[in-house]
């Protein structure tokens, strides 16, 4: 060993230095009984640490999520959830899509079928079939003129289809709406009478649709 005044060499176990006679520190030779005499400083101004010790060889502690991170991933699950149609009341590209038909039979025998194209709880098409019982003596191009000019505000917009066939005892008129998600057709349908408007002057719902034609003897087929 050497001396840790003067760094002479000196015998092994020696507890002064031959040359300078500096005290040297002793180490105790068995290694099972070693224990370390370092502790560490106090940290400044009393304030206690709050990091924990390292954990060896036992289950690390858990880190606790933080609210922002919960947050964060509630927000991500109500988007995806909107996405496949959960919520956003059918404005979702999964909302469900299909038809719905009602019909009755009005006055003087005439009957009337109406259809609506869906998607969620918005109507995106309307489709009406309004049979008239043929008047006795009258030809069917008599009926056609008669009809057409009933129907002629309505074969002038650019969104409808407007047909007149003759099927046996009725004259029959089909009419088609497409494209009831652009708002001024629906502005245009709402004045002549065939669509009602909601509050908000949108076009009502499917759901409340189907309510008031029901409320005035309309069926479901």
């Amino acid at each position: 060993m050497f001396c840790n005044n003067c760094g002479k060499q000196i015998p092994n176990g020696a507890k002064f230095c031959n040359e300078c006679g500096a005290q040297q520190p002793q180490m105790n030779q068995n290694p099972a009984s070693q224990q370390s005499t370092y502790t560490s400083p106090a940290p400044e101004n009393n304030i206690k640490s709050t990091t924990p010790p390292p954990a060896y060889g036992g289950e690390q502690p858990k880190k606790k999520r933080s609210f922002a991170s919960v947050f964060s991933a509630i927000l991500v699950a109500i988007i995806v959830a909107g996405v496949l149609g959960v919520i956003f009341d059918g404005e979702s590209i999964f909302a469900k899509k299909g038809t719905v038909t009602l019909e009755t039979e009005l006055d003087g025998g005439i009957k009337d079928v109406v259809k609506y194209s869906y998607k969620g709880d918005i109507i995106t098409k309307m489709e009406e079939t309004v049979s008239y019982p043929m008047p006795e003596g009258m030809s069917e191009e008599e009926a056609k003129l008669q009809l057409k000019g009933q129907y002629s505000a309505l074969e002038a917009l650019s969104f409808s289809t407007v047909t007149y066939n003759l099927e046996g005892d009725y004259f029959v008129v089909r009419l088609v709406f497409k494209d009831l998600e652009d708002e001024s057709n629906v502005w245009k349908l709402s004045l002549n009478g065939l669509v009602e408007l909601d509050s908000f002057g949108d076009l009502m719902s499917l759901k409340k649709t189907v309510k008031n034609l029901e409320s005035q003897g309309y069926v479901k087929k």
